[in-house]
């Protein structure tokens, strides 16, 4: 569907959609068959945005890729990583979703460096952020990283809880999105 939309949103000279489209094309192209694909596109809808201009869209964008860097980029892609989410907090200002979203990657990248502190304190900040305001979507990723932390420091039992509380909400709540 998005590669349908991409085109019509670049015709009809739309080019905040044409950016959000772009990234979530690469995300969809990341999770089912390429990290390389996704990434390129990503980083077309990231150019874009920052072209644009306009915060909300481009923190949208950014995210994407910044945690696609985060989760499976090379070690030295992780400091790129860091700055993109770092920005999209800046940009958020004081939205909470998107400065979550910047706490999530940040969380992801600082576990894969073994910052384990830095990976906690971001994981937990942005789902206790998100828990109150009541995005349960975006709560998902928050979940995971969480989830990635807990394995690793031990905290077997939180994990556990933590576990069985997501998949009470997936069998309450249906799948969200890409998660």
């Amino acid at each position: 569907m998005g590669l349908r939309c991409a085109p019509c949103h670049e015709l009809a000279g739309d080019r905040r959609m044409l950016a959000c489209t772009q990234a979530e094309v690469g995300e969809c192209a990341r999770r089912v068959f390429s990290l390389s694909e996704g990434e390129r596109w990503m980083r077309m809808g990231v150019q874009l945005a920052k072209q644009i201009g306009e915060p909300v869209p481009t923190a949208f964008v950014q995210w994407y890729l910044a945690l696609l860097l985060a989760e499976h980029g090379p070690q030295e892609q992780l400091a790129e990583a860091d700055a993109l989410s770092r920005e999209v907090i800046e940009l958020a200002g004081d939205g909470v979703t998107y400065s979550s979203m910047g706490q999530i990657s940040l969380a992801i990248a600082s576990l894969r460096r073994g910052d384990l502190a830095g990976a906690e304190y971001n994981a937990r900040t942005a789902r206790t952020a998100l828990a109150s305001i009541g995005v349960r979507a975006y709560g998902v990723h928050a979940d995971v990283a969480l989830l990635r932390v807990l394995v690793d420091i031990g905290a077997t039992a939180e994990a556990a809880q933590l576990a069985d509380t997501a998949l009470h909400s997936l069998a309450e709540l249906g799948p969200f999105g890409l998660t």
